[in-house]
């Protein structure tokens, strides 16, 4: 079981995070079920805000979801998702020259950590 669904779900997990930031905790508890010798038990463990952080962006890579805040790549270039006012339009802007986009357009995909790292698009070589 992955940390999303240890914590009740992508919606459950996100409120919790938010949360805690929102009172400056860097780390949380919660119960998972664990099952010794046959018997479930619930173990209280903890788990810190940047790795629930971490798990959720991987998430939302996954599912094809998009936030605000989110780093995404259009047409060779990467953007902040700055607003969502519906579920297929976002305010967009690529931060540099304040590009803004209205619609979610096609053709998006989250940057990736080594994106997000380098700033740019990388070149993907087929060899």
């Amino acid at each position: 079981m992955n940390l999303i669904e240890q914590l009740g779900g992508y919606e459950k997990a996100k409120q919790k995070a938010e949360n805690a930031l929102a009172n400056q905790v860097t780390r949380i508890s919660y119960k998972t079920k664990l099952y010794i010798n046959g018997e479930e038990a619930n173990v209280v463990t903890g788990a810190y805000v940047r790795d629930i952080k971490k798990a959720l962006l991987e998430y939302r890579r996954e599912h094809n979801i998009f936030e605000v805040g989110d780093l995404i790549m259009y047409e060779n270039k990467m953007y902040e998702i700055k607003y969502i006012y519906h579920p297929e339009k976002a305010r967009i802007t690529d931060g540099l020259q304040g590009r803004t986009v209205y619609d979610f357009p096609r053709g998006i995909r989250h940057a990736t950590d080594e994106e997000i790292k380098a700033g740019k698009r990388l070149e993907v070589n087929h060899g």
